[in-house]
């Protein structure tokens, strides 16, 4: 690094490599060697490295297949990757004719060119079959022991028929699993339980609220269908047509929605306009019965009209429709608008 000034051409200096940034990195790529081998093994091997990341705190590795790893797959995978590096294997790395070393077996990237003379990196400690064997320029680890161990963080789909891993060793291997273990600590200490107990006490919490969240549902509908009720009683059939526009206050849009379904099971012949804030938007729900069709009124061209006033739009079917728009404030003119559609269409 410079402390001050600048260098010119001449001057001396020290190059030094930064060694436990470089250890990183030959730990993952010699996972990456190992990680590739093990999924030929486990999955198949159409398997092929379709690009990798070696990095001093991860490694990426993209392969050749077209669904997601299983997860007795992913365990079978990982453990066999880390029983390679238990087992301690040399690494061993010799130059040799091309064609010699496609001939001993070495995975080759034919996307790549390669000299006449190529770097072979042999894993294993049988030279007749070693673990793995491929052309490959990068740094290395001298045993597979070095690398202390590797985690699958992650599997992902990068593009059609390839498969992305992100895999951490050593160093980054300690530091997830460190990060994981406090994170089971303090999920512990939420739940008020021991670290034994955790498994079962989450799962008894999740059954507590799925009860809970069925019993609250139940109450809103109730409370919903109560409220609907007091909305039903303030309105007066118009000429023998039930009308009803109201301004609900219900927690969703398909509670709006269910509130037209229960106006027609009241009213075989009827209108329904309910409109409710949600999210601080306006949105309006428009009913109208087949019979009242012929008489004119259209529930997706009311809806359309009643939303420009809202600053929206709406549409839907002739029966059902559904507006919304950016001015809650001008909810109860949208209302009242409709009221006066209404009322214009069948002549009242």
């Amino acid at each position: 690094s410079i402390e001050y000034g600048q260098p010119t051409v001449g001057d001396a200096c020290l190059a030094q490599v930064d060694v436990a940034r470089r250890h990183d990195i030959m730990r993952n790529h010699s996972a990456t060697h190992l990680l590739q081998k093990s999924l030929r093994a486990i999955i198949g091997t159409h398997v092929s490295q379709q690009g990798s990341l070696v990095a001093p705190d991860r490694l990426r590795f993209d392969f050749s297949h077209n669904a997601p790893l299983t997860r007795e797959q992913r365990e079978q995978v990982s453990q066999m990757l880390n029983d390679a590096i238990l087992a301690n294997y040399a690494v061993t790395i010799k130059q040799s004719p091309y064609a010699d070393a496609i001939k001993s077996g070495a995975m080759a990237f034919f996307s790549e060119k390669y000299g006449d003379v190529v770097r072979v990196v042999s894993i294993g400690n049988n030279d007749e079959v070693p673990f793995s064997l491929e052309l490959c320029g990068g740094t290395h680890v001298q045993h597979t022991g070095d690398i202390g161990s590797a985690i699958i963080a992650e599997e992902t789909a990068v593009a059609s028929g390839v498969r992305r891993i992100e895999a951490l060793t050593g160093r980054g291997a300690l530091a997830y699993v460190q990060h994981q273990a406090d994170q089971f600590t303090e999920v512990v200490r939420i739940l008020g339980t021991t670290p034994d107990q955790a498994t079962e006490q989450a799962a008894r919490l999740v059954s507590n609220l799925s009860e809970t969240q069925k019993s609250l549902e139940r109450a809103q509908k109730d409370l919903a269908r109560f409220h609907f009720d007091e909305l039903l009683a303030t309105e007066q059939p118009v000429n023998g047509v039930p009308i009803l526009v109201a301004r609900a206050q219900v927690q969703s849009i398909d509670t709006l929605r269910e509130m037209t379904d229960w106006f027609r099971e009241r009213h075989a012949s009827g209108v329904a306009v309910l409109g409710a804030i949600l999210n601080e938007k306006p949105v309006i729900v428009v009913a109208v019965s087949k019979d009242l069709n012929a008489r004119g009124l259209d529930a997706g061209k009311l809806a359309r009209e009643v939303a420009t006033i809202v600053g929206g739009s709406g549409g839907g079917r002739p029966v059902l429709a559904q507006a919304g728009g950016k001015e809650p404030g001008k909810l109860d003119a949208a209302l009242a608008e409709a009221r006066r559609l209404i009322m214009d269409r069948l002549k009242v």
